[in-house]
């Protein structure tokens, strides 16, 4: 399968899921707003995810992208850095020209800023959530290796991370966490300081928004896909019974 397997994965996503009650929550129904799968581009995402997220104002965002070195494992990330984004996008094109900005904020120093940012949310309880809604979570999968057809077992692997990395999954996880962080703030973060005031900088709370970044696994079949599709189901319920739990 070709296709992006996050884009397959949220493919058949309802318009809104419900998430159970819980002891300390009611029944609720919640409503998925997606975007189009953003190009691997340094400047798009620089110039558009702000204003993605300001448009929609959303309670919870969540970023899904492949990581195809992790063969099995779907993990969400806890932080992004503000630095090291070196490689060439799709069209050829560095970031280094521009690597004094915070991803996804022109004029911010990233000088100024933390030297990552972590999610608001609360990452190792919904990564445990999430491995309990997906503990029975299995498919079968036909393989034949150019041998006699068989089918072998796929479970669901599922857990925390923090190693989102400093490509375009870690630029965007980057420029949603400044959204929040800088709007937080109140007043831009200045655009020139001192060595002290920017190192003083880096010593505050790095503490972004209500932000995810779901890493997947190449999902090369449709049972891949299907089961995908529930595990991303299951993280969104983890999420929604984290945001809404006291």
């Amino acid at each position: 399968m070709a296709a992006n397997p996050a884009s397959e994965i949220m493919r058949d996503l309802p318009e809104r899921i419900d998430i159970p009650a819980t002891p300390t929550s009611s029944r609720v129904r919640v409503k998925l707003v997606q975007r189009p799968d953003m190009p691997v581009s340094w400047s798009y995402i620089h110039a558009n995810i702000p204003n993605m997220l300001d448009d929609i104002q959303p309670d919870l965002v969540l970023h899904i992208g492949l990581y195809s070195r992790r063969p099995s494992l779907w993990s969400i990330e806890y932080s992004a850095p503000l630095h090291g984004f070196t490689a060439p996008d799709v069209d050829g094109r560095v970031w280094q020209s521009q690597a004094a900005e915070v991803p996804g904020h022109p004029g911010v120093q990233a000088a100024d800023m933390p030297k990552s940012l972590h999610t608001s949310l609360d990452h190792t309880g919904i990564a445990r959530q999430w491995q309990v809604l997906c503990e029975a979570l299995t498919t079968d999968i036909e393989q034949s290796d150019q041998g006699p057809r068989r089918t072998t077992e796929w479970k669901a692997d599922v857990g925390p991370t923090d190693g989102v990395g400093a490509f375009l999954c870690g630029f965007s996880y980057c420029a949603s966490l400044a959204h929040y962080y800088l709007r937080r703030q109140r007043v831009q973060v200045p655009r020139s300081s001192s060595p002290r005031q920017a190192e003083s900088g880096r010593s505050e709370k790095s503490t972004g928004g209500p932000v995810l970044f779901l890493h997947t696994p190449e999902c090369p079949t449709e049972a891949h896909v299907k089961l995908g599709n529930q595990i991303l189901i299951n993280l969104l319920q983890a999420m929604v019974e984290s945001y809404l739990s006291p």
